[in-house]
């Protein structure tokens, strides 16, 4: 996990927002999707909540063309 990443599933978001391969990148989208869907659900505190939404919404904008992207399940 890169320094300067304060929660385990950020580094899934990173990887998905570097990935300039098409198919790799739907990959890595989905999977930084679902580890912020699993982390969602283990019920985290407000500031990391924050983060989670934060990363979903940055999601949603930089892959309008994704369906899923930004959604949580």
């Amino acid at each position: 996990m890169a320094a300067n990443l304060k929660y385990p599933w950020q580094q899934s978001v990173v990887d998905a927002m570097a990935e300039t391969d098409a198919t790799r990148q739907a990959l890595k989208l989905a999977a930084a999707e679902e580890a912020i869907a699993a982390r969602l659900c283990e019920a985290p505190g407000a500031e990391e909540r924050r983060a989670l939404g934060n990363a979903l919404t940055s999601l949603k904008m930089l892959f309008p063309g994704n369906p899923n992207a930004g959604e949580t399940g």
